[in-house]
């Protein structure tokens, strides 16, 4: 059986039992990383990088800032466009980007990554097709001197 036209949002909700797409995910209020206060002028996100005509496209970040993760095509890429993590350093740089790992990427495109709300599986699209995973992989990516927290 095929289904058509049923949203991300529905199989959210359907699968863990919530009520609402509020339950599921909830409304931000911000500051945003990057604002001062809500409204204000956006400032770009700085990457330790070795290419600075890398491009990184559909980012995500934690509600607690702890990591960022984006899709894009740098070198070192599985497929066509991968998902890669960076943490926060001093000053708002962000690290070296990490791709995901196969266990996440493919030969193809993944992109759209986001969290559920209780922050235990990282959901994603490839080709047209969502993906869910627990994020314990996230964890094994985090840098040591951060894993404490």
């Amino acid at each position: 059986m095929r289904v058509i036209g049923i949203s991300a949002v529905s199989i959210v909700i359907s699968a863990f039992g919530l009520t609402t797409a509020q339950d599921a995910f909830p409304v931000l209020k911000g500051p945003y990383v990057g604002q001062k206060t809500p409204g204000d002028t956006p400032e770009s996100i700085h990457f330790d990088l070795t290419d600075p005509s890398d491009v990184f496209v559909h980012p995500y970040i934690a509600p607690d800032e702890s990591f960022l993760i984006y899709c894009s095509g740098i070198s070192g890429t599985h497929g066509k466009a991968d998902l890669w993590i960076s943490f926060p350093l001093k000053k708002g740089d962000w690290s070296k980007p990490k791709n995901l790992g196969h266990s996440i990427n493919t030969s193809d495109s993944e992109g759209f990554p986001s969290l559920f709300h209780d922050g235990k599986y990282l959901f994603f699209e490839r080709n047209g097709d969502i993906y869910w995973v627990e994020t314990n992989i996230l964890k094994e990516l985090k840098p040591e001197h951060m894993k404490a927290k």
